[in-house]
C-alpha cells in the first residue's frame, strides 16, 4: 500500500541515509506486550527525523512524556514504546540513529528489572544499555547521547530495587560515548522508592512527576521545563485516565487549532508529526465516550478551531450489555456540550471502527458498532457536525477491521495511521485543512 501521510517527501529524503556497517541487531526474544510494540514501532520505523531533533527514546518514561509541549519547542520527537526493555531498546536504536538527531535521551532497564518469568541478570541489562550507546556513537558521532537512571518503583520487591540500583552504577561507570543523568534522586522518598506525590499507580510518572524529570533534564535539553502540575478531579479514574489527564493539566495552556479527541487510537498517534498543522493530541488508552465527557473542560478551555472525535469501541467491550442506543445518547450529550460551549469549533466526529478476528473481543462487538456508525451518520443534521466514515476505508470484504492495518485485532499499525491522516488531508469540507493549503499557496 502506498503510504499516505505528510512526512513522505522527507522520508524518500532520509532513506539513503548511510551508517557505518554493522551487524544487525537480532530481534527480542521476550516482550510484555507484544501486539503493543509492533504497532509503535511500525511507526518509529517510518517517521523521519533530522539533524535538529531531540530524540526521548526507550521504556514508558519516554513513551508516556508530552516531551514536545514540556519543553515548548517543535525539536522534541518521542520514541518511546511503553513495556519495553533494554533488547527492544537495543533492537530499535540502529533506525533512531541513522537520522542523526541532535540529542537522544534514553531510558530503559525499568522492564528488565521487573521481569520474573525469566530474570535478566543485571550485568546483561547494563551491557545491553552499553552496546546500544555504543552502536549510536558509532551511526551518528555527532549526536549528544545521555542515559537517564532507572527510577525504582512501587512494582519492585527489595531485591528488584537493588537490582536496579546495580544496573545504574554499571552504567554511570561505563559511560564512555555518553552521559549518566541522576534522576533517580528527585524522584524517590526516603523508602527509596517512586511514590506520591510522583505517582498514584506505583510506576507511572504523573504531571508532577513529569514535573521533576523535564526540570532535571534541563540542563542537558537545553531548554526550560514549562510543565508545572496542577491536578483536578474528576468522576472517572482509572489509573491510566488519571495519569493522562494530570499530565495534560501540568501544561502550558498554548493555542492550537486542532484536538485529536478519543480513546487509545488516538492516544497512540503521534499527532503532531502525521499533520502538517499544530494539534494537541487528547486521547486515553481505555477511555469511553462519557470518560470523554467528564475531561470534556479542559479541552474547552483551549478553544481549539476543530475537535476530531473518535470513540465508542471500549463502550462495547468493557460492557457487553451495553447497546448501540445507549451510546449513542452518551455521544449525543458529549456533541449537545462541545457544539454549545464551542459553537464556533468545527466537530468532526470519526465513525467507530470494527474488530479484527483475532483480538478475543471480537464476538458480537462488529454488528454494535456498525449499528453506532448509522446512528453517527444519521445525526449530523441535528447537532451540526461532519462524520467521516474512516471505518470504511480501513475495514476488509467481511466489514472486519483489515488484518494489514493491525497487529492485535483493534490498534492501528503506522498503515491505518497514515490512512487516517490522510482523510484527514483530503477532506475539503473540514476548514483548518482548507487554511493550511491556503497558507501553502501564498
Amino acid at each position: 500500500m502506498k503510504r499516505l501521510f505528510v512526512c513522505f517527501a522527507a522520508m524518500a529524503l532520509f532513506a539513503g541515509c548511510s551508517q557505518k556497517q554493522m551487524q544487525p541487531v537480532a530481534a527480542p526474544t521476550w516482550y510484555a506486550n507484544e501486539t503493543y510494540f509492533q504497532e509503535k514501532n511500525s511507526l518509529y520505523v517510518d517517521l523521519p527525523l533530522d539533524k535538529s531533533r531531540i530524540v526521548m527514546f526507550g521504556d514508558d518514561i519516554a513513551d508516556r512524556g508530552e516531551w514536545l509541549m514540556f519543553y515548548g519547542d517543535t525539536v522534541m520527537r518521542n520514541r518511546g514504546i511503553a513495556l519495553e526493555g533494554t533488547e527492544h531498546s537495543l533492537y530499535r536504536i540502529d533506525n533512531i540513529a541513522s537520522y542523526k538527531p541532535a540529542k537522544i535521551f534514553v531510558s530503559t532497564g525499568m522492564r528488565d528489572v521487573l521481569r520474573t518469568d525469566s530474570p535478566i541478570p543485571a550485568e546483561v541489562s547494563a551491557e545491553n544499555i552499553k552496546e546500544l550507546f555504543a552502536r549510536a556513537a558509532t551511526i551518528s558521532p555527532e549526536t549528544e547521547l545521555y542515559f537517564m537512571s532507572i527510577i525504582p518503583n512501587g512494582l519492585m520487591n527489595a531485591e528488584q530495587v537493588a537490582k536496579a540500583a546495580k544496573i545504574n552504577e554499571l552504567v554511570k561507570a561505563g559511560a564512555k560515548g555518553y552521559k549518566y543523568i541522576d534522576v533517580t534522586t528527585p524522584l524517590v522518598g526516603s523508602n527509596g522508592i517512586l511514590g506520591e506525590p510522583y505517582c498514584w499507580d506505583k510506576f507511572n510518572l504523573n504531571g508532577a512527576g513529569y514535573e521533576v524529570l523535564a526540570k532535571t533534564l534541563e540542563p542537558y535539553v537545553g531548554k526550560t521545563a514549562l510543565n508545572k502540575a496542577a491536578d483536578r478531579e474528576y468522576p472517572e479514574q482509572f489509573a491510566h485516565y488519571k495519569n493522562r489527564v494530570s499530565i495534560f493539566n501540568s501544561l502550558p495552556k498554548t493555542a492550537m487549532p486542532v484536538v485529536m479527541l478519543g480513546n487509545s487510537l488516538t492516544n497512540n498517534g503521534p499527532w503532531y508529526e502525521l499533520l502538517p498543522f499544530n494539534c494537541l493530541n487528547r486521547g486515553i488508552s481505555g477511555d469511553h465516550v462519557e470518560g470523554i465527557y467528564n475531561r470534556l473542560d479542559d479541552v474547552i478551555e483551549q478553544q481549539p478551531a476543530t475537535i476530531n472525535l473518535l470513540s465508542g469501541l471500549n463502550d462495547f467491550i468493557d460492557n457487553s450489555d451495553r447497546t448501540p442506543a445507549q451510546v449513542w445518547k452518551s455521544y449525543e450529550k458529549l456533541i449537545e456540550k462541545i457544539t454549545k460551549e464551542l459553537p464556533n469549533t468545527q466537530l468532526v466526529v470519526f465513525s467507530t471502527l470494527p474488530v479484527n478476528p483475532i483480538t478475543k473481543f471480537y464476538d458480537g462487538i462488529n454488528e454494535k458498532v456498525a449499528e453506532l456508525n448509522k446512528y453517527l451518520s444519521s445525526g449530523t443534521q441535528q447537532h451540526k457536525y461532519i462524520f467521516i466514515n474512516l471505518a470504511e476505508k480501513l475495514m476488509d470484504e467481511n466489514g472486519d477491521l483489515d488484518a494489514k492495518y493491525t497487529f492485535d485485532g483493534i490498534h492501528l499499525s503506522a498503515d491505518g495511521y497514515f490512512v487516517w491522516a490522510a482523510m484527514i488531508l483530503s477532506d475539503p469540507t473540514l476548514p483548518y485543512y482548507l487554511n493550511f493549503m491556503d497558507r501553502m499557496n501564498q
